[in-house]
């Protein structure tokens, strides 16, 4: 359930927050100072997320809940209610 709803937003608050950075950039003058000039980079970065990269975030969140949520569920399953109070 989590990942039902928490993969959404947090894919779409991640979507509209690098294509904002894409258009406004990253900063880093104050902080590197011309440090980045050196290493052939712009102090200001624009970041880009293809749609091809969002959809293997979407696989990989979506396999990791998936596996991560198998073990409990199983173990939930096999056991009585009644006994499962008894173990609390």
């Amino acid at each position: 359930m989590l990942t039902l709803v928490g993969c959404p937003i947090g894919l779409t608050a991640a979507w509209f927050t690098v294509q904002w950075l894409g258009k406004n950039g990253i900063d880093f003058s104050a902080i590197a100072g011309n440090v980045m000039k050196g290493f052939g980079y712009a102090a200001v970065i624009y970041p880009v997320l293809p749609m091809q990269t969002m959809g293997q975030i979407i696989l990989l969140t979506a396999g990791t809940a998936l596996i991560a949520s198998v073990f409990p569920a199983w173990k939930a399953v096999q056991l009585q209610p009644a006994e499962a109070i008894r173990k609390i």
